[in-house]
C-alpha cells in the first residue's frame, strides 16, 4: 500500500534500530537498553537474556501460544527470545513493566517533545488497537480514555 493508506506492524525498523544503536554508540543494543534504561530505573527483573533461554529474576509470567489456530496451547515460556534482537530480546515482569509505562508516559524517560512524536498514532485498521505511534500503540476504553501498550 501507498504511505498513509495503510498500516502494518514490521520487526524490522527495531532490528534496524538495534543496528543503529550499536554502530553510533559502539556498544551493543543490550549495553546501551542496560545503562540507560534498566539501571536508571531500576527495573531489577528485566532483562536482555541474549542466546539464553534461562528467564534470571523472580515473578515472571508464563507465555503461551495457539499456532495456527490449535486447540492445545503451547508453552513457550522458556523459548529463545534472541531471534527478535533488539525487536523482541527482552523479558521482565508485569511490576517493571508498569514502573517503565510510569516513567516513560510521566515524561521522565523522553523529551516533551519525543514523547508527543512517540504518542502520535495513525489508524491500524485492527480491533482492539486504535492506534499505532512509534513502538506504542493505543487502544480506546467506551468510557474514552486512552491505554498504552
Amino acid at each position: 500500500f501507498a504511505p498513509g493508506d495503510g498500516w502494518s506492524y514490521s520487526n524490522t525498523g527495531y532490528v534496524l534500530l538495534g543496528i543503529l544503536i550499536e554502530k553510533v554508540t559502539r556498544n551493543s543494543y543490550a549495553e546501551e537498553i542496560e545503562n540507560r534504561i534498566i539501571e536508571p530505573l531500576e527495573l531489577s527483573n528485566t532483562f536482555l537474556p541474549g542466546n539464553s533461554s534461562v528467564i534470571p529474576g523472580t515473578n515472571h509470567a508464563r507465555g503461551y501460544v495457539q499456532p495456527d489456530g490449535a486447540s492445545e496451547l503451547k508453552d513457550v515460556t522458556y523459548y529463545n527470545p534472541s531471534a527478535g534482537s533488539s525487536a523482541g530480546d527482552m523479558i521482565s515482569t508485569t511490576d517493571d513493566l508498569n514502573k517503565f509505562f510510569s516513567y516513560l508516559l510521566g515524561g521522565k524517560l523522553l523529551k516533551e517533545q519525543q514523547l508527543k512524536q512517540m504518542l502520535t498514532t495513525v489508524p491500524t485498521g485492527k480491533e482492539g488497537i486504535d492506534g499505532y505511534g512509534l513502538g506504542i500503540y493505543e487502544t480506546k476504553l467506551p468510557s474514552g480514555v486512552s491505554i498504552w501498550g
